[in-house]
């Protein structure tokens, strides 16, 4: 679909096959917790108006089947054309396709929160046997347009290999919240800043043992320093074999103290 088309509608459709009846209370949560997922999830996008809210707009007959539409689809479009809605469902359907395979979170979702809203979506399927979910997200433009990165379709026990993963990573988080420091041994550290003032608090760099792609703030000693300032090599260009410590706060690394360098080499292109 060309970006620079407006759709007339985007709605998301909600489709649960199900072979006994859905108790209330986990079918009302798991609306709750939609609403939570995606009121939460707009605000990540830039969305800051509280009306970031979701409505039924259409409910059809056999099992259980609705479409749900932006309540403010002109104040939460995002930037570039992309409604948030659609940007929303294919982030759904990245959580649901990681939490059944066991694949990578997806950035944005590898929170408790998100982590409970999509448990308890989930519970109508995980709750009812041989029970099984469809989801998607669709447009209007001259007839329907379907979005296939919003798309995905799981059974009962998918869904409770979900809540389970969901589970596990949650208290995997919990781990990590309380965690302050973790050394590690022969790592290997690339320099992305080094400011030639000893005292220098801007000094950064990756260590891809713990993070592969942000930078961290270095605490280096003088005699560690002095290994960096008075070597030959470009810093830059030069990969280093270090012992190293990562300072956790509140489960993130805020920065990396090398405690000892062996040696240094210019990694072949």
């Amino acid at each position: 679909m060309d970006r620079d088309q407006i759709l007339d509608k985007v709605y998301l459709r909600y489709h649960l096959e199900n072979n006994a009846p859905v108790d209330l209370m986990d079918f009302t949560q798991s609306l709750q917790a939609l609403q939570s997922e995606y009121t939460r999830f707009s605000k990540l996008r830039g969305a800051m108006d509280p009306r970031a809210r979701l409505n039924i707009q259409k409910v059809e007959e056999g099992s259980i089947v609705f479409e749900l539409i932006e309540a403010m689809p002109s104040v939460l479009a995002v930037a570039g054309g992309v409604n948030t809605l659609v940007e929303f469902g294919t982030y759904l359907h990245r959580m649901v396709t990681a939490l059944t395979t066991g694949s990578n979170l997806p950035e944005e979702g590898n929170n408790k929160e998100s982590l409970d809203n999509t448990s308890k979506f989930i519970q109508p399927l995980a709750s009812n046997p041989q029970s099984h979910l469809s989801v998607d997200v669709k447009g209007e433009i001259h007839g329907d347009v379907v979005f296939n990165n919003c798309i995905f379709n799981i059974g009962s026990n998918e869904g409770n290999a979900l809540q389970n993963r969901a589970n596990a990573a949650k208290e995997s988080l919990s781990e990590e919240t309380t965690r302050t420091e973790e050394v590690r041994t022969h790592v290997l550290l690339r320099v992305a800043r080094l400011d030639r003032e000893l005292e220098s608090k801007q000094d950064r760099g990756i260590i891809e043992a713990f993070d592969p792609r942000n930078a961290k703030k270095l605490l280096l000693d003088d005699e560690v320093k002095s290994w960096f300032m008075q070597s030959d090599e470009n810093v830059f260009k030069a990969l280093y074999y270090v012992d190293a410590t990562a300072l956790y706060q509140e489960g993130r690394i805020k920065a990396y103290r090398i405690t000892r360098v062996y040696e240094s080499f210019v990694p072949e292109d």
